[in-house]
């Protein structure tokens, strides 16, 4: 990030201190709560050892894309989202699970047996699983289909292009202030000349040598992949299985391996796949690569 805004954000942290300081002198039962994402966190913290301290010092690690209730209704998100739908309809008495079974489409899985939400699962997988995602992604489909009673997945699926679009303004608004901007704008770039949702870094790369005027040095660009993943745009395919992991997500490696030699595969965010409108690559490339295609 630019030193104006490592300035700007220990300002903002130092001012909170205090405030919370005199709260605390004075008796009220009051706190400020700031709010960092994980990947401007950590850059922040390596561009100011201040900052660094006072993060480990008062920080709490929240992980909102979480699937490990076995009930849709028992996710952290899901409860947050139930929760503004409540109060603001005036019907939070009905409880988590009613609330979803009143606006969402709730079955039980025929293979697992488990219960699930076909909209949430729909949220989960094409946003970033934060809570304004959520809420967004839900206005968006409030403001498209005003008279519906209930969400709809195909009506989901309508207003999501939209959605991406808006989501990718906001997104490029955030990279803005990263110091490593351009290389992430290259990156970008690639990709939507690739054209494809999955890819592995030869193929990337040979896109990249085909630009003109590529003066960027190959491990500064790589450096810009780590962010893309970071920044939960980019994710990996596990081999063998066809399915990816993001950073945002339980269990992800917290970096990607960047092997010009390997055969990882690299998966596109869905965001990103609408707002560029990426392919698959050719049936001879998941043949070439010994993987299934995966879906949409």
């Amino acid at each position: 990030f630019s030193n104006d805004y490592v300035t700007a954000i220990n300002a903002l942290l130092d001012s909170v201190r205090i405030m919370n300081e005199k709260f605390r002198y004075n008796g009220l039962n009051t706190k400020i709560i700031v709010t960092l994402r994980e990947d401007m966190n950590e850059e922040l913290q390596e561009n100011s050892d201040n900052l660094a301290k006072y993060i480990d010092d008062s920080a709490i690690k929240l992980k909102w894309f979480s699937v490990k209730g076995t009930k849709p209704w028992d996710l952290d998100i899901t409860k947050m989202v139930l929760k503004k739908i409540g109060v603001s309809l005036k019907m939070d008495k009905l409880g988590n699970e009613r609330l979803l079974r009143r606006f969402f489409t709730v079955y039980e899985d025929e293979k697992t047996r488990m219960v699930k939400c076909s909209q949430i699962d729909f949220i989960l997988e094409r946003t970033f699983g934060r809570p304004r995602d959520f809420i967004q992604l839900l206005r968006k489909y409030a403001s498209v289909f005003p008279e519906d009673t209930k969400f709809v997945k195909t009506h989901l699926q309508t207003v999501y292009s939209a959605y991406a679009n808006d989501f990718m303004s906001e997104l490029k608004n955030e990279l803005h202030i990263a110091e490593n901007r351009g290389v992430v704008n290259t990156l970008l770039d690639d990709i939507n000349n690739l054209g494809w949702k999955e890819f592995t870094l030869k193929d990337l790369i040979n896109v990249r040598d085909k630009q003109e005027n590529n003066s960027m040095d190959l491990e500064t660009w790589k450096l810009g992949l780590q962010k893309l993943y970071k920044t939960g745009l980019l994710g990996v395919v596990r081999s063998g299985s066809g399915m990816f992991q993001f950073a945002n997500r339980d269990g992800s490696p917290n970096r990607i391996r960047l092997d010009e030699e390997s055969n990882q595969i690299y998966r596109v965010h869905y965001c990103l796949i609408a707002n560029y409108s990426l392919v698959k690559p050719p049936k001879k490339w998941y043949i070439e690569h010994s993987e299934r295609e995966v879906g949409a």
